[in-house]
């Protein structure tokens, strides 16, 4: 009996509106439980477009924050297409180990990275190691983790689901 190999490549467009998904779940946790918590959510849109130029406080400021993480969003998720599959599990597993590797990155490279840029460029504090000066670093190092993994996991599922529909399977 032939082993038979099933595709491994998602198409782009599958994987992009998978990370959309994906990019909402995780600004609905962090704009749902994040207020609920008392966090200054939407800083990090703001401090993002400062790079920019854009003043803080600005609704253009939040608008093309936003839009620039939605941008990166994608980004992490045409990046998980092309390894998904060396990913062990499940497309849920492999989306929560993405989306903790994300969070990882994140959390522990870029926020300090562009902490150094804004600092350097206008002088103003910013998110820094672990997030911790979006606020309450007890709350935000948590809501972060969590907001990355419901990034991930709805990468994953949505994903593997229409990857296992292309291929006749079930997720």
């Amino acid at each position: 009996m032939a082993i038979q190999e099933r595709p491994t490549t998602t198409t782009r467009s599958r994987i992009l509106w998978a990370a959309l998904a994906g990019w909402l779940v995780l600004e609905a946790v962090v704009w749902g439980l994040g207020t609920a918590m008392g966090l200054r959510v939407g800083s990090l849109a703001q401090d993002v477009a400062l790079l920019l130029g854009l003043p803080r406080g600005t609704f253009s400021a939040v608008f093309t924050g936003r839009i620039l993480l939605l941008a990166i969003s994608l980004g992490w998720g045409l990046l998980y297409g092309a390894i998904a599959d060396r990913l062990p599990g499940s497309g849920w597993v492999r989306g929560a180990i993405f989306g903790l590797g994300v969070w990882f990155v994140s959390a522990l490279a870029l926020f300090p990275i562009l902490t150094q840029m804004v600092q350097a460029a206008h002088g103003v504090a910013v998110p820094g190691l672990l997030g911790r000066a979006l606020g309450r670093s007890s709350a935000v190092i948590p809501l972060s983790l969590l907001a990355h993994l419901g990034y991930g996991i709805t990468l994953g599922s949505l994903a593997r689901a229409r990857h296992a529909a292309d291929d006749g399977e079930t997720a």
